[in-house]
């Protein structure tokens, strides 16, 4: 049964890819319904993914978009203003956006990642090779298997936390914000500073038969440390920030 709607609602003439809401005037005492409220604020969300989604398709951007404006009004406007059932078709609308695009936009985001993992991973091969060749580090080229290993790492770990999309991912993967580039940045400093733990033997991690002990004596070691540093930069990230304050007599948060 429909119910008193509180705003008027249509497309904004000063921006075609936004909805305009005008509160209708209240009676002294009287309050906007909350599922009015409620629903204005999920459809102003779904918006937003929308827009970022759909930067360059307005194809695509403005077939939603109409949806979104007319469930809108059907919840929002008039004597007859049903909010309960706008919210319904709102929700199946994301999950349809959500069948429709969650793939497309979790692919479009692992190959600019692991483009960007492959770009930035020449430097330390070729820096691997030449320090063999030339010999001059016994070190370094761990580390630089290390730093390779990370990239990797990264890249996977997407893959492997983001096995389901919600709505609300699709306009934000990673919560933190961070572009590939950086986040790449971020672990492979987070696992030069690991590697440092290990040389001087300030940590030791073992894992089955497989232990640090052994970094500076076998490539794939170092390697598979890199690896596990990159797919777990976040909870690591924590712990060496934890381990730091300790080693300092900080208190953390």
């Amino acid at each position: 049964m429909g119910s008193k709607g509180y705003f008027i609602v249509y497309q904004d003439n000063d921006d075609l890819r936004d909805i305009h809401y005008q509160q209708i005037k209240l009676r002294l005492g009287q309050d906007i319904p909350e599922d009015q409220l409620e629903l204005r604020d999920q459809v102003d969300k779904t918006l937003t993914v929308l827009k970022m989604i759909f930067e360059d398709d307005d194809k695509k951007y403005f077939t939603y978009f109409r949806q979104l404006l007319s469930l809108s009004q059907l919840g929002l406007v008039g004597n007859s203003a049903n909010p309960k059932l706008a919210m319904r078709a709102l929700n199946t609308m994301k999950d349809d956006i959500l069948s429709l695009e969650g793939g497309k936009v979790k692919n479009i985001y692992m190959l600019q990642l692991g483009k960007a993992a492959l770009k930035l991973s020449i430097l330390p091969f070729a820096l691997f090779f030449i320090v063999l060749y030339f010999g001059f580090s016994s070190t370094i080229p761990y580390y630089l298997c290390s730093i390779i290993g990370s990239l990797l790492g990264v890249w996977l770990s997407f893959g492997i936390r983001k096995i389901y999309l919600k709505f609300e991912d699709l306009n934000i993967l990673e919560k933190d914000r961070l572009n590939p580039y950086l986040r790449l940045f971020f672990s492979v400093a987070l696992t030069i500073v690991i590697c440092l733990l290990i040389t001087t033997q300030a940590a030791v991690f073992e894992i089955g038969g497989l232990s640090t002990k052994n970094y500076l004596s076998k490539y794939e070691i170092s390697f598979l440390v890199g690896v596990f540093c990159g797919i777990s930069e976040k909870a690591l990230s924590i712990k060496v920030g934890q381990q730091a304050a300790e080693f300092l007599g900080l208190k953390t948060l």
